[in-house]
């Protein structure tokens, strides 16, 4: 009896010894949604490059028109390309929002199939340690008795030291698909952030859109297609840009010296982060002007174009957003942080943050543009001051209500 125990024994174990040197390694079958996905993945990537060259395309056509003489011809040129350049830009970022859908949903299939094997790993496991249980209860004189020799023996000893040294490979190897699974939900959430910031672009992009056409109509509608009157709107903003400026320095002057300038942070870099896309400062803080004495922030772009988003320089509450339209600093966005200090975003072509709202540092809140008055038919830039703790404050001005108040070098805290 104890015999034939032994050998249905040692039957079962070189069965599962067999099965697991001999057998590939579990694998669950390839989700065939997954090679639907990245074709698709690709195709859309290939669609994305395609467009991309155009926005290159147009954008070289904006800047030859710029580099042009300021003619009425040419404005309208321009603004049709921007408009046609942002047209673009948009089916970019909604291929690119649909492409991240997609490696959202393909990392989330892999997910599932890597949990899948897990399990069959694990009940594998379960199954095999259940079989050595069982092998180790049969007494070793009884096996010497029943078998009358020890090669047998000799044997199974064998079989179950490579059953054992196999599943620990096994184990090994539910622990790398434990990590591949940490992995993939970790891209899940960088993927789920992208898609956050591609939908506050596109918005952004629809708001400027939106603008542009506005800003179209209004110069057909004003000069009625006369280059005369083109220039002599261009000449009257000239003038009206001296005296804007000189009111900002002279109202911000008064503040100053009511104010304890004990009060003011010590400067620190990196308090805030940068507020734009672009990197290159066109004006600098301080900097004397052809339109004013003393530049209360800083002017930022990489060149004419208006192609860059706007961030929150740090976490706060928009506490106000305006638009003036053709004065001071156009369309604004205010945010107050919890370091007492303001940040004023000016020249934007779109706003896509409102009072009250709070916002996290990096977190697009517009676009730059040419609003308000700005040098030059195009100057597309970011207008960015920092003021100090409780002297934000808004004047009527000559032309409209106007943000101002003690006004730091942001470079003393980007």
């Amino acid at each position: 009896m104890i015999k034939i125990l032994f050998k249905n024994k040692y039957i079962i174990s070189l069965m599962i010894v067999n099965y697991l040197l001999f057998s590939p390694l579990l694998q669950i079958a390839r989700s065939a949604s997954l090679d639907a996905l990245n074709e698709q993945i690709k195709q859309k990537e290939e669609e994305i490059k395609k467009l991309e060259a155009e926005i290159a395309t147009l954008k070289k056509n904006i800047l030859q028109k710029q580099n042009e003489a300021k003619t009425l011809t040419n404005k309208l040129s321009i603004l049709d390309n921007e408009i046609k350049k942002l047209t673009t830009e948009i089916k970019v970022n909604q291929l690119k929002l649909n492409n991240t859908n997609l490696k959202i949903e393909n990392l989330n299939t892999q997910i599932n199939d890597l949990e899948n094997q897990i399990v069959l790993y694990k009940n594998y496991i379960k199954q095999a340690l259940k079989k050595i249980n069982e092998n180790d209860q049969i007494n070793i004189i009884e096996l010497v008795f029943a078998e009358g020799n020890f090669s047998a023996i000799l044997n199974q000893a064998d079989n179950m030291k490579k059953l054992q040294e196999e599943l620990k490979i096994r184990i090994d190897n539910i622990k790398k698909l434990k990590e591949e699974v940490s992995l993939n939900k970790k891209l899940v959430e960088e993927q789920k952030n992208e898609l956050e910031e591609l939908s506050y672009k596109l918005k952004a992009q629809y708001a400027s859109l939106d603008y542009q056409r506005s800003e179209q109509n209004k110069i057909l509608k004003i000069t009625k297609g006369q280059q005369q009157r083109y220039q002599q709107i261009l000449a009257e903003n000239e003038k009206r840009k001296r005296e804007i400026e000189q009111e900002i320095n002279e109202l911000e002057d008064i503040i100053r010296r009511q104010y304890d300038l004990s009060r003011i942070p010590r400067p620190r870099k990196g308090l805030f982060i940068w507020p734009s896309s672009e990197s290159g400062i066109t004006r600098g803080y301080g900097e004397n002007g052809k339109y004013y004495e003393r530049h209360n922030g800083l002017d930022i772009a990489s060149d004419t174009l208006c192609d860059a988003y706007i961030y929150a320089a740090a976490d706060g509450k928009v506490i106000k957003t305006g638009d003036s339209g053709k004065y001071y600093y156009g369309k604004w966005v205010v945010i107050e942080h919890d370091n007492g200090l303001t940040t004023l975003y000016g020249h934007l072509s779109s706003i896509i943050v409102s009072s009250g709202q709070s916002v996290k540092a990096g977190q697009i809140i517009g676009r730059e543009g040419n609003t308000g008055y700005v040098e030059g038919i195009t100057g597309c830039h970011l207008h960015f001051s920092i003021f100090a703790p409780r002297t934000f404050q808004i004047k009527k001005g000559i032309y409209d209500y106007l943000p101002i108040g003690v006004s730091l070098n942001p470079l003393d805290y980007l």
